[in-house]
């Protein structure tokens, strides 16, 4: 992200940013889930890309008290979702999906 790219994001959502602590990347300051990757591969595509990244670190804050397939409350997490010009936050949980079972 560009330093705009950042003070932009900053006074547009009120969110400070900071470097990564392994990467030198902007990560929000307040964010309970971070992940810290390196772009390895860009794959053209018809209007857009995929990008392919390796994750070199990964920070969890202590309000994802279980990362448990299923047990994760995003509502607790409070992510900001980003999409395409705009910002979003969650609204409620609306269902479940399959089965999950623990493996000792």
């Amino acid at each position: 992200m560009t330093m705009w790219g950042i003070f932009q994001l900053t006074i547009t959502i009120g969110a400070i940013c900071t470097n990564g602590s392994v990467l030198d990347v902007p990560i929000l300051e307040k964010s309970p889930w971070v992940y810290e990757c390196s772009l390895v591969k860009t794959v053209p595509q018809d209007h857009c890309c995929i990008y392919i990244s390796e994750i070199k670190n990964i920070q969890v804050d202590n309000v994802i008290e279980d990362t448990t397939y299923g047990k994760i409350d995003l509502n607790a997490i409070d992510p900001l979702i980003y999409a395409p010009g705009n910002y979003y936050k969650l609204g409620t949980k609306i269902g479940s999906v399959g089965y999950s079972k623990v493996v000792n």
